[in-house]
């Protein structure tokens, strides 16, 4: 069977180039290291010759066709970075973005040929910080998406007392995205979320439907405590979560019917499922003065436990003031106070003098 001869016509053996492979016996060279296919080729060698052996320019229009090789427009600064840079972001949004719909995390790999073992853990963890960060979206498959493809804002849940809610874009373009009732089952006050524009309100805002949640931020709550036909469950303070803390049994501690109690959450809620959370402090029976400091720190997860070196080094200063010590100071013990600091007090900062 004989080949069809081509436009420019058949070309004599002797033409021929020769092969890399008998080149680079004869030179004695060594092969190149395989670079991987996001790292950019140098630019090939000019050598004096004859026109003839120029490459022919590609015809307008001609497609790379499929074993055209990614390249990362950014690999220098991602070599600067890293000692063993692997594909940036944008190279990563850009190859998913050209793609026939999402990709799991071996076909990204393979595409960039990052499939050793090593490789390989390094792109996992640059896909799971793109989807924290709201860049990419992973479905139940496991295929990651671009966001902005997708038309998903990423976003901070603002809860209202009312039930409903509001999405605030993370990077402040457009107005605050309304969030109906049944949506904001989905996350609570303050969790980072992925949202999409399903239509316009009757007042005509952008009314939005939560697709993913990114990151819970509310991890304790403040509230009473209540136990009903054997069943406890916490009732929050503040009134932007809505839903009730369900408490196993295991999770009660020595807490009773209304008391105050600090309750952290194990598992978060969602559409159907109410949060669940365990007791991890008792405030008391009702929130007098001395408790409100307790609360607001158990609250707002503040510090409120010093170092163990810090202890040790409070511990080491002399409760008596001696004499060498005294030089460096100025000596107001004999002199008459009147402070407004309680007998309680643990420091007396507040005195006056007359």
């Amino acid at each position: 069977m004989t080949k069809k001869p081509t436009k420019g016509g058949s070309r004599p053996a002797s033409d021929k180039p020769a092969k890399s492979g008998t080149a680079a016996k004869k030179t004695g060279a060594k092969p190149k290291a395989k670079l991987p296919p996001w790292m950019p080729e140098p630019p090939p060698a000019r050598r004096p010759g004859p026109a003839g052996n120029r490459p022919a320019p590609a015809r307008k229009g001609s497609s790379p066709g499929p074993s055209r090789k990614f390249q990362d427009p950014h690999a220098a600064r991602e070599a600067e970075r890293y000692a063993d840079p692997i594909a940036s972001r944008e190279a990563i949004l850009a190859l998913l973005a050209a793609a026939e719909g999402p990709q799991n995390a071996e076909e990204i790999a393979a595409r960039l040929d990052l499939v050793a073992e090593d490789r390989f853990d390094a792109l996992g963890k640059r896909l799971g910080a793109m989807v924290r960060d709201g860049q990419l979206l992973q479905n139940r498959r496991g295929g990651f998406a671009p966001a902005k493809q997708m038309d998903l804002i990423p976003g901070v849940v603002i809860a209202n007392p009312n039930g409903f809610g509001f999405l605030r874009p993370e990077d402040g373009s457009g107005d605050d995205l309304f969030l109906p009732p049944y949506e904001m089952r989905k996350a609570m006050h303050g969790d980072r979320v992925m949202a999409c524009v399903t239509g316009i309100d009757r007042s005509g805002r952008r009314e939005g439907s939560i697709v993913e949640v990114l990151e819970r931020r509310l991890s304790r709550l403040i509230g009473r405590y209540t136990l009903e036909s054997g069943i406890s469950y916490l009732v929050p303070d503040d009134k932007r979560v809505q839903r009730n803390v369900q408490i196993p049994q295991d999770g009660r501690g020595d807490a009773r019917d209304g008391q105050l109690v600090v309750v952290e959450l194990t598992q978060a809620p969602d559409a159907r499922r109410p949060p669940i959370g365990k007791v991890i402090a008792v405030l008391g029976d009702k929130l007098t003065p001395s408790l409100v400091v307790e609360a607001a720190i158990h609250g707002h997860e503040i510090p409120h436990e010093f170092p163990q070196e810090v202890l040790d080094e409070a511990a080491a200063v002399p409760l008596v003031v001696e004499e060498k010590m005294v030089a460096g100071r100025v000596d107001l013990r004999d002199m008459p106070l009147v402070t407004i600091d309680g007998a309680d007090a643990k420091d007396f900062d507040d005195a006056v003098y007359c």
